[in-house]
């Protein structure tokens, strides 16, 4: 899964494939596959800067184990 956000003071709907929609809220965030994220519109809209790829549910989630074993060592 990857963490895409609008970039855009104002709401889009990004078309995925298989007729699914995003409805994204201004500065909102959400989840597409991998399948999603190939999708032509989206891919559009990364081109055009309106919507940035964050990261990958698996890159918050090694992010946020190692902000845990760090804590831990500082305790």
């Amino acid at each position: 899964m990857v963490v895409i956000r609008n970039r855009l003071n104002q709401r889009l709907i990004v078309n995925l494939i298989d007729g699914k929609n995003i409805d994204l809220l201004a500065k909102s965030t959400a989840e597409v596959s991998g399948d999603e994220l190939s999708s032509p519109h989206l891919q559009t809209l990364i081109a055009k800067g309106d919507i940035s790829v964050i990261e990958t549910i698996e890159e918050q989630e090694e992010e946020t184990q190692f902000i845990k074993k760090r804590n831990k060592y500082k305790n």
